[in-house]
């Protein structure tokens, strides 16, 4: 099948015939069937983009709280003597970094009793926020997946179209109407009822969305 992700993999195998081996930079190429996945990356920064002020203030107290407790463990370690690892505070960031992220690789460590409760503190806050942190993107690709599932993403870009406002037998022979005649083909159709999707009796095609609300509710920008 000629489709160019088809192409793409042709001239990705080709350096495996001895005479073109010299141009194995073509297995590059590879990398461009991430393509794609476009919309799956573009939710993902969606996501992040709609929570960004969230997602701001954890990384901000993630990075105050590694920063706070490497200078603390760097300062009772330097005065325990702990000289040969913790030989400057970026050392100690460092190891406050490896640690949060890590396990640690155990090329620097605190000695001194303090310096490891101060640790122990350090890691026990870090699973804290890190999980934070993960739950409330696990939270946000979820909501940005359920609004892309229901069409609301592609709803902001409408112009011209039609809107049925409740769900009714009238507004379902409406909709069939639209269906047989093609009119959602020349101008898309969205309809707005607080009746869930799942009791349509009808299936809708993709040019007709569906958004979940009362006749209040905004279902496009103004």
């Amino acid at each position: 099948m000629k489709t160019p992700y088809a192409i793409i993999d042709l001239l990705a195998i080709l350096p495996i015939i001895r005479p073109l081996r010299a141009i194995r930079i073509l297995r590059v190429l590879r990398i461009l069937k991430i393509v794609r996945y476009g919309t799956a990356i573009k939710s993902i920064f969606g996501a992040l983009k709609e929570e960004g002020y969230l997602f701001g203030i954890i990384f901000t107290l993630l990075f105050l709280w590694i920063v706070t407790f490497s200078q603390l463990v760097y300062i009772v370690e330097y005065h325990y003597g702990n000289t040969e690892m913790f030989k400057s505070m970026w050392h100690a960031m460092y190891w406050g970094i490896v640690t949060i992220s890590t396990v640690g690789f155990g090329d620097i460590h605190p000695v001194s009793n303090a310096g490891r409760f101060i640790t122990s503190i350090m890691i026990g806050g870090g699973i804290v926020i890190v999980a934070t942190m993960t739950g409330a993107f696990s939270a946000a690709l979820v909501n940005r997946l359920l609004v892309l599932k229901e069409g609301e993403l592609k709803m902001e870009k409408l112009e011209k179209h039609i809107v049925i406002c409740g769900w009714n037998e009238t507004a379902e022979e409406i909709v069939e109407q639209i269906i047989n005649l093609k009119i959602d083909k020349e101008k898309p159709v969205v309809i707005v009822t607080n009746v869930p999707k799942k009791e349509f009796e009808i299936e809708l095609p993709k040019d007709i969305f569906y958004k979940r609300g009362g006749l209040y509710t905004r279902a496009y920008p103004p």
